[in-house]
C-alpha cells in the first residue's frame, strides 16, 4: 500500500521462520523444542493476535497434539519496527512415527497473516517385545492341586480352572509377529529328561484373552499373533497336571518324556520369539505347578482306570502286584491282608517297611509311577486264599487302599514291568496261624 507521494504507507511487515524441523528423536525421551523468531520489518507496530498449531491442509493426518506453544505475544502486545519476539514451539515422544502440523499465526500485517511455519518430526525407536509377569513374579505359581486321572480338555480347563496371567507388551516403534514356540519342562532336563523329550504343552494350557473371552494357544501350531507398536496383549496359564503311566524306564536311561514323570514340584517355561523388521528377540515365561503328595494306587496302564491289584500263585509264592503314583516319591510301607471267598481275613495282616529305599534304589525319577511286586512263600498251604486287600501308606501320613481280583494261575504279565518294578520277599503262614515276621527283601 502507498500514500499519494508514492511513498509506502506506515504498517508492520511481519515475518516468521518458515520451518522447524525436529528430525528423528527417541521414543519417551524428553521433548524436544525449537525456537520460532517472529520479525517486524515494517514501520509501525505489530500485533499477533492469536497463536495456533493447525493441520498444514485439511487433508493431513491430525497430528496438532503433538506440537505445543509456549511463549506467544499478548495480543495486545507490540512488537516495534526492527525488533523481534521468539516463541518455542515442542515437540512431543510419546507416540512412534511421523508428524507435521503448521503454526499459524494472525496479526495486524494485513499483506502477510496468516503467518505459518511447518512443523515436522519423527519418533523412532528399536526397542524389542518384553514379557510381564503377573504381579511382577518372577514365575507364575500355581497349587498345590491333585493330579487328575486324565488330564482335561482345554475348554474344561478354560471353563473350571484358575489362572495367572502375564502380557507381552511393545513399548517400540516397530510391530512385532509374536510366536509361542514351545512349553519346555525344567525340572530333571536333562538329568532324567532328554531336552528332545521335554515337552510339557499338556501340562499348561494356554490361551490368549479377549474381549469377551479367550483363544486357546498350542505352542508351536498356532500362527504369529500380531503385535503393533504401543500394544500389550494379555495371556492366561493353568495348569493342568495328570497321573502318569507306569514305564519300563528309569532315570539313567536318559529316555524318558516329561509326559511320564510329574513330580510334587515342577517348573516349566513357555518360549516366545519377537520378531519385528531389523530387530527381534526371545522370551520366556517362567511356570511352578505344585502337585498334592497323596499316595495313589493306580492301573498302571492307564492310570484314568480304577486300581489295579492283582494276586496270583506261582508253584509255592503268592506273588502280588499294584502300581503306586506318589508325586514326592517317599512311599513308607505296605500293608496285606489276604482274604477267603466269604472275606474274612486267612492270617494276620502283612506290614512290608522300607519301600521308600527300595524305591531309591530303582533310580526313578521323582514323579514317576512305578509297580511294586510282592512275594509270599506258603500258597501250597493257603489254598483257601481268594484275594488280597493291599494298603500303601508314605510319609505324608497318607495312604490308599485296593482289593484284588481272584487269585489266578500261572501270572502273566508279573514280568512285563521288571524294569521300573520293586521286588519284596514275605511269607504267609499256615491255614490261620500266624505270619512270620521275619522278612526277607530282595529286588530283581
Amino acid at each position: 500500500m502507498f500514500r499519494a507521494d508514492g511513498k509506502p504507507a506506515a504498517g508492520p511487515d511481519a515475518s516468521l521462520t518458515a520451518v522447524a524441523d525436529f528430525g528423528s528423536v527417541t521414543l519417551n525421551s524428553a521433548a524436544q523444542s525449537k525456537q520460532l523468531d517472529i520479525v517486524n520489518n515494517g514501520n509501525a507496530p505489530l500485533q499477533i493476535t492469536g497463536c495456533a498449531v493447525a493441520r498444514c491442509a485439511a487433508a493431513d493426518k491430525d497430528d496438532t497434539a503433538r506440537f505445543s506453544i509456549s511463549g506467544c505475544p499478548s495480543p495486545t502486545a507490540q512488537i516495534n519496527p526492527g525488533e523481534r519476539v521468539t516463541v518455542t514451539v515442542a515437540f512431543a515422544t510419546g507416540i512412534c512415527g511421523p508428524a507435521k502440523a503448521c503454526l499459524v499465526l494472525t496479526a495486524n500485517d494485513l499483506l502477510h497473516t496468516p503467518l505459518t511455519s511447518t512443523l515436522t518430526g519423527q519418533v523412532v525407536s528399536n526397542a524389542v517385545a518384553t514379557v510381564a509377569l503377573e504381579g511382577n513374579a518372577s514365575s507364575l505359581a500355581f497349587g498345590p492341586v491333585s493330579a487328575k486321572a486324565r488330564r482335561r480338555g482345554v475348554n474344561k480347563v478354560i471353563r473350571k480352572q484358575a489362572f495367572h496371567s502375564f502380557t507381552v507388551d511393545n513399548k517400540g516403534c516397530i510391530a512385532f509377529n509374536i510366536a509361542f514356540t514351545s512349553i519346555k519342562r525344567v525340572t530333571d532336563v536333562p538329568k532324567c529328561i532328554p531336552a528332545a523329550n521335554a515337552d510339557d504343552s499338556r501340562l499348561w494350557v494356554l490361551t490368549q484373552a479377549k474381549s469377551g473371552g479367550e483363544t486357546a494357544i498350542v505352542p508351536g501350531t498356532t500362527g504369529a499373533i500380531s503385535l503393533a507398536p504401543g500394544e500389550s496383549l494379555s495371556f492366561r496359564v493353568r495348569f493342568n497336571p495328570a497321573i502318569p503311566a507306569v514305564v519300563s524306564k528309569t532315570c539313567p536311561d536318559g529316555k524318558l518324556t516329561a509326559e511320564e514323570v510329574l513330580p510334587d514340584t515342577v517348573s516349566s517355561v513357555i518360549n516366545i520369539s519377537a520378531t519385528g523388521t531389523g530387530v527381534s528377540n526371545t522370551l520366556s515365561v517362567p511356570l511352578t505347578g505344585k502337585v498334592n503328595t497323596n499316595v495313589r494306587l493306580i492301573d498302571p496302564n492307564d492310570p484314568n482306570q480304577p486300581p489295579v491289584a492283582t494276586l496270583c500263585r506261582s508253584g509255592n509264592d503268592f506273588i502280588v502286584q499294584f502300581s503306586v503314583y506318589d508325586s514326592n516319591q517317599n512311599v513308607d510301607r505296605a500293608n496285606f491282608q489276604f482274604m477267603d471267598t466269604a472275606g474274612r481275613i486267612i492270617g494276620q495282616a502283612f506290614d512290608v517297611t522300607g519301600l521308600d529305599q527300595v524305591v531309591a534304589a530303582r533310580n526313578l525319577a521323582t514323579g514317576q509311577s512305578f509297580t511294586v511286586v510282592q512275594r509270599f512263600t506258603g500258597a501250597a498251604d493257603n489254598k483257601d486264599v481268594f484275594n488280597v486287600q493291599v494298603k500303601v501308606f508314605d510319609k505324608d501320613s497318607s495312604d490308599d487302599a485296593g482289593i484284588s481280583a481272584a487269585v489266578s494261575t500261572g501270572c502273566v504279565g508279573v514280568q512285563s514291568l521288571e524294569s521300573s518294578r520293586i521286588i519284596l520277599n514275605g511269607v504267609v503262614g499256615n491255614g490261620q496261624d500266624k505270619v512270620r515276621s521275619r522278612l526277607k527283601r530282595r529286588r530283581e
